[in-house]
């Protein structure tokens, strides 16, 4: 509750604050600004009179509902003692005022004693109602102060000192000057420095913010609707006679709902030319609209916002202080942030600091620890021997497996295995079924029996006349000669009849090897479909018998693998680890090592290479698991194993160029 109560007593106060802050941002003189305060703290405390002076030789500003009575001699004489009577102290006493009888009067004068205030109130606040009061017209007088040292009048533009936007290298410093030197400059209430990077705009300052804070809602619509000017490379001004085009009017609609913005200008900062980079000169180098009036185009650096936000105060007397001419403004902003975007350009710049400081401030032995650092890491790296390895991928496979194809075309009738089943020698895997084969075999079956019969009538025919008295034995007899033909043809018909037989048989598809089915869902891949011959059907493995790594290496590091081998063992160590669990590793040795390189699937050439598993595994053994193997090729320094890919790179695409054959 006690919290409660001081948050309502400070409301008043507070809001009477925020309304001068935002009086001493409007570019009025000091005599202007002034009777202004004075209104806006009569309306904010409600008091009968307020009588605001800014030096004991001049008249006070009057304002409240008996202002007119301060203007009379006894009511000046008045005010005059009360004056007189203030303390470097904020002080409240009562007060009679004739003929009004008795009244409060809260007095307080500025730190630096130039600005005295009376606020004379028809009935008394609150005890802590009036301590925030006195509290919050002192944080007044010291605003109106702070704003009169620091106000700059319009006729000093043309002399304004802009070293401080050429003061610092660094980017967002030169942004920070550029945006509060700005809004000081020109008398505005809002300006803001966007910096170009790729197709995007980036909020690097706002006047009078410390921090920009990019997921603002502000910033956001800020920064799209920079991006949608910056398209058409000139000024944008509001409010415009034009029309605006329907993606600029969509940025602007989102801006003005985040914002309160009542006059807003884009100016687009353009590199300067090669001639102008040291310092801006005096002559004008924009056109009417603030564009910079360059003769060959240069790159946008960014886009520079003066912005003018609505007050309490008329829209007549709002208006009618437009914003100034800024040209003199973007010409030394676009120098200053192409300097620091130059600075900002230099290749490793943090590290050129380090050292450039380090010789500047005679910090030598920090010199000679990052050397000694540095030619200790190079030593390091060149004599320190480590073990080298190259890495292949692979498959884990049980060495005894075969597949097994299609004999002959044919549609699938039945498969009498399914995953997982072990099966011994000669088993029955599946049944084929071939209607060519069986067209074949009895179109044969036919002619042997047409042949037969055939056979069979000639012989009997050279029977008969055998037995005939007329008949002579002569053996150039012509059934003779037809007999032994049809013996050749039914002989021939038969080794075509033993050859489909075969070929029939061989639609009953058996098992090569005792093993195990390790091919999935047979049922569903090949049941009842067409198979041609070739097609594979299924694979079975002897998962009982010895196991090995079938991998890929890449044909760039086979060269390391056969100098390995050439100086020491050709079976290499190896130590690899299932995709599963990457964190273990297990050991086996390099047996086989392809002679030649292909293309995989993925487009890679490779080079096959097969591991036997070190005794017994360690862990579960499952066909076709991913493994990811280092084999082993001896020792090499830690700067040529570590930075291999980087030396091989090297030499491909640099030395290569200068390497000459030897005559």
């Amino acid at each position: 509750m006690q919290a409660a109560d001081e948050i309502q007593h400070a409301a008043g106060p507070l809001s009477l604050i925020a309304r001068i802050v935002r009086l001493i941002d409007q570019p009025d003189s000091a005599a202007e600004r002034l009777p202004h305060a004075c209104q806006e703290i009569a309306a904010a405390t409600a008091a009968t009179l307020v009588a605001l002076r800014e030096t004991p030789s001049q008249s006070p500003h009057l304002a409240g509902t008996e202002a007119t009575a301060g203007d009379d001699s006894d009511g000046l004489a008045k005010l005059e003692s009360l004056f007189a009577s203030l303390t470097a102290q904020p002080s409240a006493r009562s007060v009679d005022f004739a003929p009004h009888g008795s009244r409060r009067v809260l007095g307080c004068r500025s730190a630096d004693g130039r600005l005295s205030l009376l606020v004379v109130l028809d009935a008394p606040p609150a005890l802590a109602s009036e301590a925030a009061w006195l509290r919050g017209l002192e944080l007044v007088l010291n605003q109106l102060t702070a704003a009169n040292r620091s106000l700059v009048e319009p006729s000093s533009l043309a002399t304004f000192d802009f070293s401080d936007f050429h003061r610092s290298l660094d980017i967002r410093q030169v942004c920070s000057a550029i945006a509060n030197d700005t809004r000081l400059l020109l008398q505005v209430d809002r300006v803001s420095v966007l910096l170009r990077r790729g197709r995007r705009f980036k909020t690097l300052a706002v006047s009078g913010v410390s921090k920009v804070h990019r997921r603002s809602n502000l910033i956001r619509t800020l920064e799209q609707l920079g991006r949608v000017i910056a398209a058409t490379g000139e000024t944008f001004s509001h409010p415009s006679d034009d029309e605006l085009p329907p993606q600029i009017q969509a940025a602007w609609d989102d801006y003005v709902d985040q914002s309160l913005v009542d006059r807003l200008r884009i100016v687009p900062l353009f590199a300067p030319r090669d001639d102008s980079q040291q310092q801006p000169s005096d002559q004008p180098e924009t056109d009417d609209r603030g564009v910079q009036a360059h003769r060959r185009p240069t790159p946008l650096l960014g886009l520079l916002v003066i912005e003018q936000l609505f007050d309490d105060r008329s829209a007549d007397d709002h208006r009618s202080a437009p914003i100034r001419d800024h040209r003199a403004v973007v010409r030394h902003a676009a120098v200053a942030i192409e300097n620091a975007e130059r600075h900002r350009r230099i290749f490793l710049l943090p590290l050129w600091s380090l050292l450039g400081s380090a010789v500047d401030r005679s910090r030598r032995i920090w010199t000679a620890l990052v050397l000694l650092v540095l030619a200790s890491v190079v030593a390091a790296l060149t004599f320190i021997q480590v073990d080298h390895y190259v890495v292949a991928t692979g498959t884990l496979q049980p060495q005894q497996r075969q597949h097994v194809y299609a004999p002959h075309d044919g549609v699938v009738q039945t498969v009498h295995v399914q995953h997982g089943q072990r099966v011994g020698v000669e088993a029955p895997l599946v049944t084929l079924q071939s209607a060519e084969l069986e067209r074949q075999t009895e179109q044969i079956l036919g002619q042997i029996q047409t042949v037969g019969r055939r056979l069979s009538a000639v012989r009997s025919t050279r029977r008969s006349r055998t037995l005939s008295a007329n008949n002579t034995d002569s053996p150039f007899d012509s059934l003779a000669g037809e007999e032994q033909q049809l013996q050749a043809e039914l002989a021939s018909l038969e080794t075509q009849h033993a050859l489909l037989k075969r070929q029939l048989q061989q639609l009953q598809i058996r098992s090569p090897l005792a093993g195990q089915i390790v091919s999935w869902d047979l049922h569903q891949r090949i049941g009842s479909r067409p198979v041609s011959r070739g097609h594979e059907l299924l694979t079975i493995a002897d998962i009982d018998g010895p196991w090995v790594l079938e991998m890929e290496l890449a044909d760039q590091d086979i060269g390391t693998v056969r100098r390995a081998q050439q100086h020491g063992r050709t079976e290499l160590p190896l130590q690899y680890a299932l995709a599963t669990a990457p964190e273990q590793l297990y050991p086996a040795s390099l047996s086989r090592v392809a002679e030649a390189s292909h293309r995989n699937a993925d487009g890679q050439t490779v080079v096959e290479l097969e591991a036997a598993l070190a005794g017994d595994a360690a862990h579960a053994l499952r066909v076709g698991a991913r493994v990811r193997a280092k084999i082993y090729c001896g020792r090499r320094s830690a700067g040529a194993s570590w930075f291999s890919d980087v030396a091989r790179a090297f030499r491909k695409h640099v030395l290569f160029h200068f390497q000459r054959t030897k005559p």
